[in-house]
C-alpha cells in the first residue's frame, strides 16, 4: 500500500511530533525508548493498541505548547531489544509507575488514549497519590466488545497481509462515519502495522479481562473524559458512563469524530485537555 504524493505532503507532517528526542530508560532490567516534547507542567502519556508514540504526533504538537510531554513506547513496540511477553494488564501498570518515578516526578497529570486510557485507569486508581488529574480518551469501565475479541482470534490465528488495501480498509473503524479522512487511513493502517501482529493480538486478549467497575470510587482525582461522537469502537454512551460513575468525573463530545479523534482533531483535542488541566491545577497553586 502506498500512499499517494498530495497524501505525503498532507499528512506526512501530521503524524510527526515537533521538535522533541527519543530518550532510554532503563525499567525491570530492560532498556525502553520514550518521547519527550514541549515545555512547560510534566504531562505522561500513555499510548494506544498499535502505532505507539509515532501516532500521537499531531496530538504531541499542540500539547508541548504549553507542556513537557513524556510517553513510554509501549512493550513490544518495534524496540531493538528483547523484550519479555506481557502476561497481564497489571504489568503494564506497573511499567507506568516505575516510568514515572525514574523521571523523578512526584505527581503528574496523566493522559491516556484507547487502550492507553485503561491503563491509566487501572494506574490511578492503584497509586492515587501519584495522579494529580486524569484525562482519558476512548475507554470504558469494563470490556464489552465482541469485535475486539474477534480481532484477537483472527490475529492470533491467521497472518495478514500489511500491505492489503481489502484488510486495511477495516481501520476505517477507527474513524467517524461521515469523517473524510482520505489519505490518512492508509497512513494510520501503516503506522499501525510497525506494531507486529503477535503484540496487538496479545494487547487485545489482555483486555477481555479488564474491568474497573469496583475501583472507579478510588479515583478520587478530577477526570476528564473525551469521547468521539461517533466512535464505533467505544461508544459515546459507555464513555459518559465512565465519568458519571468516577467521583470527580467530566465528559465532552466531540461530534463527528470517531475512536482516533485524538489523531483527525489535534488541535481540538489538545485543547480541551489543557484547558482542563489548567483549570483543575490552579486549585493547588497557593
Amino acid at each position: 500500500m502506498r500512499l499517494t504524493p498530495k497524501g505525503q505532503r498532507r499528512f506526512g507532517r501530521r503524524l510527526v511530533a515537533a521538535e522533541g528526542s527519543v530518550a532510554f530508560t532503563c525499567l525491570n532490567g530492560h532498556f525502553r525508548r520514550y518521547w519527550t516534547s514541549g515545555r512547560g507542567e510534566p504531562l505522561v502519556v500513555v499510548p494506544g493498541l498499535a502505532g505507539g508514540f509515532e501516532l500521537l504526533g499531531p496530538m504531541f504538537r499542540f500539547l508541548g505548547r504549553n507542556r513537557r510531554i513524556y510517553c513510554l513506547e509501549p512493550r513490544g513496540e518495534g524496540a531493538p531489544f528483547v523484550v519479555q511477553p506481557t502476561r497481564s494488564l497489571d504489568e503494564l501498570v506497573d511499567e507506568q509507575r516505575s516510568f514515572i518515578q525514574t523521571l523523578g516526578l512526584e505527581r503528574v497529570d496523566l493522559l491516556g488514549v484507547s487502550f492507553g486510557a485503561t491503563i491509566a485507569l487501572k494506574l490511578t486508581a492503584r497509586c492515587p497519590g501519584l495522579v494529580r488529574t486524569l484525562v482519558v480518551s476512548g475507554a470504558a469501565a469494563h470490556s464489552s466488545s465482541l469485535a475486539a475479541r474477534i480481532a484477537c482470534r483472527i490475529l492470533e490465528r491467521y497472518r495478514l497481509p500489511t500491505d492489503s488495501p481489502f484488510f486495511n480498509r477495516f481501520f476505517r473503524l477507527l474513524f467517524g462515519d461521515e469523517e473524510d479522512v482520505g489519505d490518512l487511513l492508509d497512513l494510520v493502517a501503516q503506522r499501525c502495522w510497525r506494531t507486529g501482529q503477535a503484540i496487538i493480538a496479545q494487547r487485545l486478549a489482555l483486555l477481555s479481562d479488564y474491568d474497573v467497575r469496583a475501583s472507579l470510587n478510588r479515583i478520587r482525582v478530577p477526570t476528564l473524559v473525551i469521547a468521539g461522537r461517533s466512535d464505533g469502537i467505544i461508544r459515546w454512551e459507555a464513555q459518559l458512563a465512565l465519568a458519571e460513575a468516577l467521583p470527580l468525573g467530566r465528559f465532552v463530545a466531540i461530534d463527528g469524530a470517531g475512536h482516533l479523534c485524538f489523531v483527525t482533531r489535534p488541535r481540538l483535542f489538545a485543547r480541551l485537555t489543557d484547558e482542563f488541566l489548567r483549570a483543575e491545577n490552579a486549585c493547588y497553586v497557593v
